[in-house]
């Protein structure tokens, strides 16, 4: 092998070190900026369990605005499931986005829970909102949101993982 060949085979290599590199330092930014996004939001529901009152106190944090570089989508879904704690009818909004357009995603999720009744078992949806929707239009108009308000939720959770 020649030194030219060499030198450029350690340059690539170098090359491709680098771009690991930065590409794991985005996704140590992106996860400590949704981490902080799930601060926020965790601080401003405090104890709510009205989802009227936990949509408003969650808006000003759940801006994702600017974000398109990041393929940001928006996951509304309701309906009464049973992962082995028991049945819940559960309410979930979950903002997803992707650093490079892959199948893998960060996952920031509320989720608020209420015990199954004759009122929420035949409701089921799922709607999807890419940027530049309006998610919290989207939220007030769900079939779940009009049979939860005035309720009190058993349990919200906010969550963030990667899938």
């Amino acid at each position: 092998m020649t030194v030219s060949r060499l030198t450029a085979m350690l340059l690539t290599m170098g090359m491709l070190l680098a771009c690991a590199a930065h590409a794991l330092a985005e996704a140590d930014e992106q996860k400590s900026r949704l981490l902080q996004k799930r601060e926020e939001i965790c601080t401003a529901l405090g104890e709510k369990t009205e989802i009227g009152e936990i949509l408003s106190a969650v808006m000003p944090a759940w801006q994702f605005e600017g974000n398109e570089e990041f393929y940001p989508e928006l996951l509304l879904q309701s309906g009464v499931f049973d992962f082995g704690a028991g049945e819940q009818f559960r309410i979930s909004w979950t903002y997803q986005e992707s650093d490079d357009g892959s199948d893998e995603f960060y996952q920031l999720r509320i989720t608020i829970e209420y015990p199954p009744d004759t009122g929420n078992r035949h409701i089921y949806e799922t709607q999807w909102l890419y940027a530049g929707d309006d998610f919290e239009s989207a939220v007030r108009n769900m079939k779940a949101y009009q049979w939860a308000k005035g309720k009190s939720a058993v349990r919200v959770t906010v969550e963030l993982e990667k899938t």
